[in-house]
């Protein structure tokens, strides 16, 4: 064995071991972790499946400090952050999709429709870059009751005149 994997051959002791787990029915074909030792490496993978993972989110998956993972993504996996547009982990090379700005919109216009039985009694147009709010409401609804009240004095004199 030694001819062949050299300075990589395990040793006898340990291949006894092996020999005495495997007859203990211990099947398990891959190294177990050994105490003090960490379980990750240092590699791109944990990162590459979410590029928008936060540090303290990688701490918690892998358990190293926020410290320790910054240096190993910033240093030695040369990765950064994104613009705070997207906050996703790049490379050095690496192109990030940027957010498109959307459109500004056609524009909307808010019209006030007031009826009664006889058909549409007002109608008013909310003027461009005006907010509906209270005091444009009861200035809206002044107005109305003000037109009302021409509109009967009108219908009153009709009525007058076709009395006499």
């Amino acid at each position: 064995m030694q001819d062949i994997f050299g300075d990589e051959c395990p040793s006898k002791a340990t291949i006894y071991r092996w020999i005495e787990r495997f007859d203990n029915g211990d099947k398990v074909r891959h190294d177990d972790p050994l105490p003090g030792c960490a379980t990750s490496s240092k590699t791109r993978r944990n990162i590459e499946e979410d590029r928008r993972i936060t540090l303290r989110e990688l701490e918690e998956r892998v358990g190293i400090s926020k410290a320790t993972l910054h240096s190993i993504i910033t240093e030695d996996l040369e990765m950064s952050k994104g613009k705070t547009q997207s906050k996703q982990w790049k490379g050095r090379d690496e192109l990030v999709h940027i957010k498109v700005k959307a459109a500004k919109s056609a524009g909307k216009r808010v019209t006030t429709v007031l009826w009664d039985r006889e058909g549409i009694i007002h109608l008013d147009w909310l003027p461009e870059k005006t907010t509906m709010n209270s005091d444009y409401y009861v200035d809206e609804l002044n107005e109305l009751r003000q037109a009302n009240k021409r509109e009967r004095r009108e219908k009153v004199n009709t009525w007058r005149t076709a009395a006499t």
